[in-house]
């Protein structure tokens, strides 16, 4: 299922945390972030993507409610600031007495019960929600709410947003999904009283209630009601389909999906992705975008090209290939905008893609394309398995030469804890680019062997066999320690189509991938032994790969 993480609530006038990325088992394949968020007293804004394009509180300025002169106020707003800051930078712990001295300073300047102490409570609870906090948490949340509540009275849009974080955060506690859903169905219906049920902050809330009942098996049909009367709302809004609903798109595209309904979620998320593209485009370009406009998020991005390619894969095997395949075409082009040059995520969608190419065959066309994204995906592969080769030989003190990451140069450089997690990434999933770097070898095969340039395909299956057979690709005990990491990685690897319960194990796969182009190679050897004079030779080295491949798939697992 795609991430289904509430968007929290941001309401000008103090600075935000930072996005934060979502917890998954394996964030290199799919990231989907998630944005933290913090709460003051003044004005209000539902959207995550708000969040993250605050107004800091100097350019939120209220006379009354800011006593001219104060210097607490002053400090509150400094720590505040502050502790954003090294939330930025990850140092959890700076941040965390800074959020602490900004709540303190707020208690001095405006008093115990001003909602402006709940407003910086609300960002003690979310530095503890970010940091695992979760007991220390829940009693900063109470108080907030308690202070929005007494100040504003439980019919403002305010105390529904502060009710919508708590659910947020209750919704992340085992045993407590059903107080989240509460907690959520109270401020949907406060926010209907106070903004009336065409406004789109109603369809915002909308939209995260429904997200809580998606994750309750016999509450799916609730949700899926709730999310098309988001879209309905959005779709009634004068100027055409605003930005901010794109979530909700998507969300009922894949609540279409999941109910087995592909051909009803396809229009959905063609819409979505039309928006998405048109953002990109005009941020790109530099045009301004309207001061109406919420921007859409990285997180959004990447939920939408996780569904067009969930949701391609399942058309491409049933009766709409063509629709499909432009689903498929369009997840890849938002991943190469967001994540560009040479990475495993592109790598992995292009051999899919050259995959789903050929079943096409043996339509020309489609096969030059898929020798094309094959081609591009071993490119890509060989370039990361050249990066672990050079890192490795530095860490013996050998030379890499030139060409390598940067992160793996050999001089002197300042400690970068980011840099030291992405070098310690790369080099334990180096059979994870070993073998994806021999899968996308063996279909450049396939696809040089159905436009009959054979010798290229031998070539290319050869190459395919030498590096399964590699210490990278065949020494799996680096998986010591990583074993979530690298199962979700073969997931990730494998054809598309197979259901969960079809997939291998990282080395199962691996050797069912080298057991195939054994076999594909002495298939080619055999059909070149009827045209050449080495027949004998040929066919006893057809005889010897096919023996090897009898041998690895006679220890295959059983498929789980």
């Amino acid at each position: 299922m795609l991430s289904t993480e509430v968007q929290r609530v941001q309401i000008p006038g103090s600075t935000p945390l930072v996005p934060v990325p979502a917890s998954t088992s394996y964030q290199h394949f799919w990231v989907v972030g998630a944005t933290a968020a913090l709460l003051t007293a003044q004005n209000f804004s539902i959207s995550e993507a708000h969040a993250e394009k605050a107004e800091t509180p100097e350019q939120q300025t209220d006379t009354a409610a800011h006593p001219s002169g104060n210097e607490a106020t002053a400090k509150w707003r400094v720590y505040t600031n502050l502790a954003r800051d090294m939330t930025r930078e990850k140092k959890h712990d700076d941040a965390e007495r800074y959020y602490k001295q900004a709540l303190a300073e707020a208690k001095k300047g405006f008093g115990e019960e001003d909602p402006h102490v709940g407003a910086a409570c609300n960002n003690m609870a979310e530095h503890y929600r970010l940091t695992k906090q979760w007991q220390l948490a829940r009693p900063m949340y109470d108080e907030a709410l308690r202070l929005l509540e007494q100040a504003y009275g439980r019919s403002d849009p305010r105390f529904a947003q502060a009710l919508r974080n708590m659910a947020s955060f209750c919704g992340q506690q085992e045993g407590q999904r059903d107080a989240a859903i509460t907690y959520m169905t109270q401020a949907v219906q406060v926010m209907g009283s106070a903004m009336g049920k065409e406004h789109t902050e109603y369809a915002a809330m909308l939209l995260n209630l429904a997200v809580l009942l998606r994750r309750q098996p016999d509450r799916s049909l609730d949700a899926t009601a709730l999310l098309q009367e988001s879209v309905q709302i959005y779709e009634a809004q004068p100027g055409g389909f605003p930005s901010e609903g794109v979530h909700a798109l998507l969300q009922l595209a894949v609540a279409h999906w999941e109910a087995g309904k592909a051909a009803d979620a396809a229009p959905l998320l063609m819409r979505g992705l039309s928006i998405i593209q048109d953002h990109q485009r005009r941020t790109r370009g530099g045009h301004a975008v309207e001061a109406s406009s919420k921007p859409i998020t990285r997180s959004h991005e990447m939920m939408a090209a996780r569904a067009a390619w969930d949701i391609g894969v399942d058309l491409c095997q049933g009766s709409r290939w063509d629709t499909g395949r432009e689903l498929l075409q369009q997840s890849l082009s938002i991943q190469s905008e967001r994540l560009g040059g040479t990475h495993l995520n592109l790598a992995i969608l292009l051999r899919k893609l050259a995959q789903v190419d050929l079943l096409k065959a043996p339509d020309n066309a489609a096969l030059l394309r898929a020798q094309n994204e094959a081609q591009r995906a071993c490119d890509m592969t060989q370039a990361l398995c050249d990066a672990v080769k050079q890192a490795q030989d530095q860490e013996h003190g050998g030379s890499s030469g030139p060409g390598s990451w940067s992160w793996f140069r050999s001089k002197p450089k300042p400690a970068d804890p980011h840099a030291d997690h992405m070098r310690e990434q790369t080099m334990r999933l180096a059979p994870v680019f070993a073998v994806e770097c021999g899968s996308a070898w063996s279909v450049l095969a396939v696809a040089q062997d159905g436009l009959e340039r054979r010798d290229e395909a031998e070539a290319s299956l050869q190459k395919a066999i030498t590096i399964l057979r590699s210490p990278a690709a065949a020494d799996l005990a680096t998986a010591s320690g990583s074993e979530d990491d690298l199962e979700a990685a073969a997931r990730a690897l494998q054809a598309p189509g197979l259901k969960h319960s079809q997939k291998l194990s990282l080395a199962s796969y691996h050797r069912q991938l080298l057991a195939s182009c054994l076999t594909g190679k002495a298939k080619l050897l055999l059909r070149k032994a009827v045209e050449s004079q080495h027949s004998v030779q040929l066919k006893q080295d057809a005889l010897a790969l096919q023996e090897e491949a009898a041998a690895l798939l006679g220890s295959r697992p059983a498929v789980h």
